[in-house]
Order: C-alpha cells, then sequence, then structure tokens
C-alpha cells in the first residue's frame, strides 16, 4: 500500500520504500493502519470528513495532555496534518494491546492519576475547556472556556447537543433540566478543573491503556458517565469510586446525589448518540431526563 507523500514527510523519511502500511483495527469515522519504517512502529489514522482536520487536532492535542501527565494510559502522538491527495492524517505510537480491560485496579489508578494531576501553566486560572474543539464521535465539541463547571455544562454540552439534535421535544426538555435540575445536581459540589479523556466508552480502552480522546478539562465525574452507560467498566469504577473516597467526609445524601450527576452526564452521552445515530436512543434520553425531574423539579 503506497503511503502518502505527506506521511514521509511527517516521519523524516525519504522514500515509500521504507515504509510498510497495512490496514489495521476499524473506527466508524476514520481509516486505521500500522506503519513500518527504520526508525519504528506507528498507528496512522486518516480521513476525508469535512471534519477531519478537526477532528485529529483535538485528538492529537488530548494526547499530548494525557500523556504528560499520566504516560502509562496513552499512545504519544507524533504528527498530524494534511494529506496530499485528500483529507487529513494523524500519526501516534503504536500500541500493542491485548484484549480486555487490563487490570482494573491499574487502570482506575492511572485515571485518578491523570484527573489530578497539576494543571498546567497555561490552563492555570481558565476554568472548564480546552485549547482547541474536540470531537466525540463526528460530534465537533465547542470547549471555549468558562469560570464555572455549570456554565460549561449547561452551555458548552447539554444546550448544544440539544440544538444538534433537531428536535424541538427534547431541546425543551433539556432547557428545563439545565435551568430547573442540574443547579440542583451541583448543589455542594466542590469542582475544580480535571483533565479526562472525554470519550471513554470500552471500545476505547483495552490493556490498561486508552486511546481516541476527546479531552477537556472538566468536573472529572463527568468522566464517568459514558463508562456506566454502556458498561464493561464495573469493576474499574469499583477500584476508581474508592480512590475518589479514600478519606472523603461526605455529607448526608451526596452519594445519591453524585449517582444522579452521572445520570445527568451520561445523558449526554445518549442525546450525543441521538445526533449522530438517530432515534432508537431517543427513548433513554427521555427516560433519564423524567427520572431526574421526577426527583430535584417535581420534589419542590
Amino acid at each position: 500500500m503506497q503511503p502518502d507523500p505527506a506521511l514521509l514527510r511527517a516521519l523524516s523519511l525519504s522514500s515509500a520504500d521504507d515504509i510498510s502500511l497495512h490496514p489495521h483495527g476499524g473506527s466508524n469515522f476514520t481509516n486505521t493502519y500500522s506503519l513500518s519504517c527504520p526508525s519504528g512502529k506507528y498507528f496512522v489514522k486518516t480521513s476525508t470528513a469535512p471534519i477531519a482536520a478537526s477532528m485529529f487536532l483535538g485528538e492529537f492535542t488530548s494526547l499530548q495532555n494525557i500523556s504528560r501527565v499520566a504516560p502509562e494510559l496513552s499512545s504519544i502522538p507524533i504528527a498530524h496534518g494534511a494529506l496530499e491527495n485528500g483529507g487529513h492524517f494523524l500519526i501516534t505510537s503504536f500500541l500493542d494491546l491485548p484484549t480486555g480491560k487490563g487490570d482494573a485496579k491499574q487502570l482506575a489508578e492511572g485515571l485518578w492519576k491523570m484527573h489530578n494531576a497539576e494543571l498546567p501553566d497555561e490552563v492555570q486560572g481558565k476554568g472548564y475547556g480546552f485549547g482547541v474543539p474536540t470531537c466525540c464521535g463526528d460530534t465537533e465539541l465547542d470547549n471555549t472556556w468558562a469560570s464555572s463547571w455549570q456554565e460549561f455544562l449547561v452551555e458548552r454540552r447539554m444546550k448544544p447537543i440539544a440544538r444538534a439534535c433537531k428536535d424541538l421535544e427534547l431541546e425543551k426538555m433539556v432547557d428545563e433540566l439545565c435551568d430547573k435540575v442540574i443547579p440542583k445536581l451541583l448543589e455542594g459540589r466542590k469542582s475544580k478543573p480535571a483533565l479526562i479523556h472525554g470519550d471513554l466508552w470500552s471500545g476505547n480502552a483495552s490493556g490498561g491503556k486508552v486511546f481516541d480522546p476527546a479531552s477537556f478539562y472538566a468536573d472529572a465525574e463527568f468522566e464517568t458517565g459514558i463508562m456506566e452507560l454502556f458498561g464493561g467498566f464495573g469493576e474499574v469504577l469499583g477500584e476508581y469510586w474508592k480512590l475518589v473516597d479514600e478519606g472523603a467526609d461526605w455529607v448526608q445524601g451526596e452519594k445519591e446525589r453524585r449517582k444522579d450527576r452521572v445520570k445527568c452526564y451520561s445523558l449526554w452521552h445518549t442525546l450525543n448518540h441521538v445526533r449522530i445515530f438517530g432515534g432508537s436512543y431517543r427513548t433513554g434520553a427521555v427516560e433519564a431526563m423524567a427520572e431526574l425531574k421526577r426527583k430535584y423539579n417535581d420534589a419542590e
């Protein structure tokens, strides 16, 4: 398979004869390859999608941040850019991934380490957000900084995804959730910005590693929403919550409220699936909002 000249330049190679490029793995939104050359083995993604440039910039920047604070968790980003023959590319170090999540405690500790890492100087004082847009599936996310977690959650995540679903009834329900339920869910929560993976369903973790991130600085609990929604992380989450709860002085009822916050964060991913895949996920989104509304709005 002939590599695009842009890949040669990115790896400082003078000849395609030095490269072996083969399809590897799979993705709904990109083409994926293994690339071997004299300097080593790499993982390559390409795409001609309209959002490919933004998608790969976001993933490259996400991996830069993750590998800096928790190098044991992820691959190392090498390069990204435009292909000469159309589309865009991302190159990272190659991970030989076994099947399964790997040791649950090890992965939980890696996530906890990432979530509790010291913020880099360029992020200090900015609040919640990220320096570039990222993509969750093919949904491009606005990561413009916000000073509070509630503002970011409402204005950068919940309301935009509801509008993107192009469903006026869903949009109205999300607006009510944002106005009347989310403030109660976050009441008393001492949020602080934490680097998260952002799209950690079970297909994006293997052998103690995580990949395909859509990172931003969030309340760390947001990470667990998709992990709970699609399953596959039972033991990992058990170990993770042990680390979070160690030494915590819980106010009565706060653990229950945490479970409901996680349901709200799961809801965002359900709505994203409504946008990407259509109405089959709509019922779950409506039921989740109705449950939260009964508990936190109708209880007034």
